[in-house]
């Protein structure tokens, strides 16, 4: 995987055109770069992502950017619910009581892949 300035791409090769290619995720806009061989492609990656800067700059345009930390999360009624009724019993806020239980999991889960 390949990051820059909060941009991220993992790049694919094209066994048909013998060329490393790949787009920046997470974002509307439509970003590719490609090359050659693997030792150029970071290059390729990283003028990508400070081309895209510069244009929407120019453009007068804000980028978009992969994650804004905000995230809309819709499940059924009996899970909200749960979910509220378990984070008043811990004292906290809806909010709180999710992010935490989610860091607890990924916390986990990682762990176990180590």
């Amino acid at each position: 995987m390949l990051k820059h300035k909060g941009y991220y791409s993992e790049p694919k090769y094209s066994r048909e055109d013998e060329l490393f290619f790949g787009t920046i995720e997470g974002i509307d806009d439509l970003i590719t770069f490609e090359a050659e061989n693997a030792s150029d492609l970071k290059q390729e990656f990283l003028e990508a992502v400070e081309d895209y800067l510069i244009t929407c700059k120019e453009m007068g345009k804000s980028p978009d950017r992969p994650y804004s930390g905000d995230i809309r999360l819709r499940m059924g009624e009996p899970l909200h619910k749960q979910a509220a009724m378990a984070a008043f019993e811990a004292g906290e806020s809806l909010n709180s009581y999710i992010l935490q239980t989610l860091t607890d999991a990924l916390t986990k889960k990682t762990r176990s892949l180590a």
